[in-house]
């Protein structure tokens, strides 16, 4: 499947030489409630897995954003202690260590180009036989991509490494390309991550051509702490770990009850939407990847 590979749980704190202390903690957690990678944020928050495992007297501010960069900034700016967001943003916010010292805490989604690597046309471009054809297809045409995205990083390589050639790079937010698409104005292709793209899709007015995997593009969903966040309150930030572990243990084994709690939380995604972003494999015509794990698999 193209979803749910919890590879890496590594937190890591500073000797410090502080006893570890059990006080409540007032925690704002940024969460991306509209990218399959983030939905462990959504489980956590509807089942109240942090009250499990927290300090007692704990509160947490769930605060959804639509992408990574809003949460860097209230990272960097204290405004926010916890965040998960896609790799691209999570990444630059490690390097901003003259502004504030974030660490990449956990991988709570990791897959060969499933998620965020998604590009996708106009329902009415031709039917390519190959990703090679698609590409071909879309030289010469504009592309869009959301700037600071996962999918901004992932357009970048494949164009470095001559996946395609495009006429001009657009800078859109993923609500213009989707409104692009709904009204027929994308004239080339973009780049989007699930559910935006299953639902262009779905709603037939766009298809997928392709993947990260036939550039070898990976994609990935980390979730990030402020260091003095962790030297401070070392429970809480071990227990908001367990509590995200419940998370995926939750979506790996109950996903009917996933999809009933994610469509309380979205709007405009019906349930059969909702499922098929996080539990259908992508066609191989595509660059799906039948190695990819699926809830039940042994």
């Amino acid at each position: 499947m193209k979803f749910l590979k919890l590879v890496a749980l590594v937190l890591v704190f500073a000797a410090s030489g502080r006893a570890w202390s059990a006080e409540a903690v007032d925690i704002t957690y940024g969460y991306h409630p509209y990218w399959t990678g983030g939905w462990n944020g959504v489980i956590i928050k509807h089942l109240k897995l942090h009250e499990k495992y927290l300090p007692a007297g704990s509160k947490v501010r769930f605060e959804a954003h639509l992408t990574g960069p809003p949460m860097v900034n209230a990272l960097l700016a204290d405004k926010m202690q916890i965040g998960t967001m896609g790799d691209m943003p999570s990444l630059v916010a490690t390097t901003k260590r003259q502004i504030a010292d974030i660490r990449l805490v956990s991988t709570p989604m990791f897959s060969n180009g499933q998620n965020c690597n998604k590009i996708v046309v106009p329902a009415d471009a031709p039917d390519f036989a190959s990703v090679e054809e698609a590409g071909a297809w879309l030289t010469g045409k504009p592309f869009a991509v959301h700037r600071g995205t996962c999918a901004n990083r992932f357009v970048d390589s494949v164009i470095m490494k001559g996946g395609f050639k495009p006429s001009e790079r657009l800078s859109m937010t993923i609500e213009v390309i989707t409104s692009n698409f709904e009204s027929g104005k994308m004239k080339g292709g973009a780049a989007m991550w699930e559910p935006h793209a299953r639902r262009v899709v779905e709603l037939g007015h766009a298809k997928y051509v392709a993947t990260g995997a036939p550039w070898g593009e990976t994609d990935a969903d980390f979730t990030l702490m402020r260091q003095d966040f962790i030297e401070n309150h070392p429970e809480a930030a071990a227990g908001w770990m367990k509590a995200e572990i419940e998370a995926m243990q939750f979506m790996i084994n109950h996903p009917e009850k996933t999809v009933e709690l994610l469509y309380e939380e979205l709007t405009g995604y019906p349930k059969s939407t909702i499922w098929s972003a996080i539990y259908e494999e992508n066609p191989a015509s595509i660059g799906g990847d039948h190695r990819q794990w699926r809830p039940g698999s042994p």
